[in-house]
């Protein structure tokens, strides 16, 4: 069984129609994150952007304000998820079937206004697991395309369930120093112990970094080793 990767990029800044660019250029697939704006004061990109990159990619649902939802009363909540999820789907005409916490924070009664908005699977920001996991609103991600400190790694790992296979691959994020290196090396663990590498970030970071001659190796890399690129639901579904 090849290894299937997906990809997920949060915020709806304007640079992800760069992200988009280099996705499409070595055939990879992945899911943006995107609210209708930024109550931190960044750029989101306009709807005619939007509708023209939700023609190749999966677009999620991400609040309407981009807020802390577990911070708001349940009824303010509700109307951030609902209120986007309606938006994105009015604005591409195609489903939105995944959602993505804001800064990963949630709490059951968040999770289930997610559920109950439509949304069949929600990603969180945990790190270093190599499977989509039996909790469909509480999905696990691989590794962050963003050169984190090895104290940032460790902070990362306790707020994670504890199991063998994200101890193998927090022991390989900790192990190599460079942030190509360690994208290859949890690719290739992925592989043998859970068969899903879930790649994310956000384009802000990447401009703010230019870190893109980065991303267009590693895609370049991963679409040598022939695996099987998929949107986040799809990744989601099949495993």
């Amino acid at each position: 069984m090849s290894l299937v990767v997906t990809t997920s990029w949060d915020d709806g800044y304007p640079a992800d129609l760069r992200v988009a660019e280099l996705l499409s250029k070595h055939g990879a697939r992945g899911t943006f994150y995107v609210p209708n704006r930024n109550a931190e004061g960044r750029p989101v990109m306009g709807e005619s952007d939007l509708k023209r990159l939700a023609t190749a990619f999966e677009i999620g649902g991400h609040s309407l304000d981009h807020v802390v939802l577990t911070t708001l009363p349940l009824d303010e909540a509700r109307r951030q998820i609902e209120g986007n999820k309606a938006w994105i789907e009015g604005l591409t005409g195609r489903a939105s079937p995944c959602f993505c916490y804001v800064r990963g924070r949630y709490n059951a009664a968040i999770a289930g206004l997610v559920r109950e908005a439509g949304y069949t699977h929600a990603r969180t920001v945990a790190t270093f697991s190599p499977l989509v996991g039996d909790k469909p609103l509480e999905v696990p991600t691989t590794l962050q395309l963003y050169p984190h400190a090895k104290l940032s790694y460790a902070k990362m790992f306790r707020r994670g369930d504890l199991s063998f296979a994200r101890m193998r691959l927090f022991g390989a994020a900790l192990a190599e120093g460079d942030l190509e290196r360690r994208i290859e090396r949890l690719a290739d663990l992925s592989e043998g112990l859970g068969g899903c590498f879930h790649l994310w970030g956000h384009s802000w970071e990447l401009e703010e970094l230019n870190l893109w001659a980065l991303l267009d190796r590693v895609l370049a890399r991963l679409a040598a080793r022939h695996v099987k690129f998929a949107t986040n639901h799809e990744a989601f579904r099949a495993h």
